[in-house]
């Protein structure tokens, strides 16, 4: 670990006890290990996809909350994605020139 002032492990199941004793150094107290939290989700996604014609899209993935997480990231975005948002048809990009109104 780096120098800083506290650590908080999420999600940890087998911790190395060097790890954790070389995060802490002399200063005691500054390392949490919590096992599993108890609801989590992923950032949302923005993803490009192109089908075989060449049409493209633009989607958000939203990700489902998962409870006890431990697992850490996934790999699989569309498998977790709770929600898909088409941009072009779901979502509001404000450009300039936009006013508050719109």
């Amino acid at each position: 670990c780096p120098q800083g002032w506290n650590y908080v492990f999420v999600g940890v199941t087998h911790m190395a006890d060097q790890t954790y004793t070389d995060c802490e150094g002399i200063v005691t107290g500054k390392v949490t290990v919590v096992g599993a939290t108890p609801r989590v989700a992923e950032k949302p996604y923005l993803v490009h996809d192109e089908d075989s014609s060449g049409n493209e899209t633009w989607s958000i993935y939203v990700p489902a909350f998962m409870g006890n997480g431990s697992s850490g990231a996934t790999r699989d975005h569309a498998a977790a994605a709770a929600r898909k948002l088409d941009v072009d048809t779901e979502v509001f990009v404000a450009t300039p020139g936009h006013s508050a109104e719109e």
